[in-house]
């Protein structure tokens, strides 16, 4: 998948390919059910899942990067107003997002305030 792996079992998957099966735990860096970490001096909120409320997001005006919805959250606030992005590749035609996409989607995005 092209975003953030939530299920137990992908580590041990493979992936078909006759010439060259791989595990999916191969093709990452790691495998999390929640990460947080820094980019450009940026916060980000790793998850399978969208949340309604994220590690830093009213301080900082950290970005939370989420799949699963399969695009169907973009419409909501959360999506177009203030800094939460589905990142699956199935919003962006079957591609993974650039950090440099994603920096230009997040900054025309206000921080959302806690219980705002």
């Amino acid at each position: 998948g092209c975003d953030t792996v939530q299920n137990d079992y992908i580590e041990d998957a493979t992936f078909i390919d006759p010439l060259n099966p791989v595990r999916a735990k191969d093709l990452f860096i790691s495998v999390d059910k929640y990460l947080e970490l820094k980019i450009d001096k940026k916060t980000l909120v790793l998850t399978h899942y969208a949340f309604e409320e994220w590690y830093e997001m009213d301080l900082t005006g950290s970005y939370h990067l989420h799949g699963h919805s399969h695009g169907k959250f973009n419409s909501s606030e959360l999506n177009t107003i203030y800094r939460r992005f589905d990142v699956g590749c199935d919003t962006n035609n079957l591609k993974p997002y650039l950090w440099y996409d994603i920096k230009k989607i997040m900054k025309k995005r206000e921080i959302k305030k806690h219980n705002s």
